[in-house]
């Protein structure tokens, strides 16, 4: 029994070949990150898309080697399916705090987001959404919420912008799907267009595809004479609104929120006209290291990166930037951490206001040209601190 517990002893010490049993190096400790996306469901494309950005983002910080208060340590990601549906949605971020992530980057709906930020707090998590962008979710006095793209105030107020300033168009309807983004997004476009360019919406009104014939809005909008429609909502309802409207003859503009913004409306509206779509995704100002970082994402999904991807990749990184700043994977202290952050990602440089929103993240106009979508309007629209 003695010799066998010598022998047990070396193996897991490890012996040289002089005999000398030496010291096995630790493992190094496992730091779970979260992310909180649709991965099934009409819109797992983009959910994809912000897991693929923090697979990226791991994976190279992985490669790279980091210590956290001397010791190694190796970063996993930890998936949960929120569905894209605010009944089942904030199950999936009780999940990831069973599975004891340190920190969370999601989720992509703000229907989500909003319940499951006050569940991560009670938790001392932080989170920080890549794509959320309803402005209640940084107006609830949480400590450990960020949002790395801009909030639907800002894709408003660039819109107005664009039609006003880019376009030159004095007459456009106002459409909305019913529902909180679609509201929140809408509102600020007729507010700013009214009170900074003395504009007023021929046509205001609210469409769903479930509650709405898509050709009644229409007559009411080609009756109302406007050249250029916005519609705030998401895609489908959107291509069956605006087919609706070339059926009639229409020739208006038509400008989408960013939920106009994945393959299947892409493929859709290709030969109907004129189309763009608003984006408050920093990525889009295509500077160097945003074109080096869709080539990157391309060589290692062979994909075209999606909506969220570099703002999942930023987000993921931003994380990690604060651990190695506080020296530690503790989540407690993470978040005041990232407030004190100034990070230089692939997006821009990131900084956070107090209640967590991204300081001075312009909105991009993006034209749908030969199936893809590219920048046609910068807006001057910043966060306020």
């Amino acid at each position: 029994m003695m010799i066998l517990a010598v022998m047990l002893s070396a193996c897991a010490s490890g012996t040289r070949s002089d005999g000398v049993a030496t010291a096995r190096a630790p493992s190094p400790q496992r730091v779970k990150i979260g992310v909180g996306a649709p991965t099934s469901g009409q819109i797992a494309e983009l959910g994809a898309g912000i897991v693929n950005g923090a697979r990226m983002a791991i994976d190279e910080a992985n490669a790279d080697g980091i210590k956290l208060d001397g010791a190694d340590v190796v970063f996993e990601l930890v998936v949960e399916d929120d569905r894209a549906d605010p009944r089942t949605g904030p199950d999936a971020a009780r999940r990831l705090i069973e599975r004891g992530v340190v920190a969370v980057v999601g989720h992509l709906n703000s229907g989500i987001s909003i319940p499951a930020s006050a569940l991560y707090d009670r938790a001392r998590i932080p989170m920080v959404t890549p794509a959320s962008s309803n402005p209640r979710l940084t107006q609830q006095g949480l400590s450990s919420v960020f949002r790395i793209v801009g909030h639907d105030g800002t894709q408003g107020e660039g819109i107005a912008e664009f039609i006003a300033l880019g376009l030159k168009r004095t007459s456009f309807a106002v459409v909305e799907d019913g529902t909180t983004y679609g509201r929140v997004v809408c509102e600020p476009v007729v507010d700013s267009a009214k009170r900074r360019y003395a504009l007023s919406p021929r046509l205001t009104t609210t469409y769903s595809a479930l509650e709405t014939s898509p050709k009644s809005v229409a007559d009411r909008i080609v009756q109302s004479g406007a050249d250029a429609v916005v519609y705030c909502g998401m895609g489908d309802d959107a291509v069956h609104l605006f087919a609706a409207l070339r059926a009639q003859g229409s020739k208006a503009v038509f400008i989408g929120s960013d939920g106009l913004m994945s393959t299947e409306v892409v493929s859709a509206m290709r030969e109907l006209g004129e189309v763009y779509a608003s984006s408050s995704d920093p990525v889009w100002d295509r500077s160097d290291a945003a074109q080096d970082f869709e080539q990157r994402y391309r060589r290692r999904f062979g994909l075209d990166v999606s909506a969220y991807s570099a703002t999942s990749y930023d987000a993921t990184r931003v994380l990690i930037a604060a651990m190695r700043a506080g020296n530690s994977t503790n989540s407690a202290g993470l978040a005041d951490k990232i407030h004190s952050i100034a990070f230089k990602g692939v997006t821009g440089s990131i900084e956070f206001s107090a209640s967590g929103e991204r300081l001075a993240t312009p909105v991009t106009l993006l034209k749908l040209t030969d199936g893809k979508w590219a920048p046609a309007w910068r807006s001057g629209a910043a966060l306020m601190r």
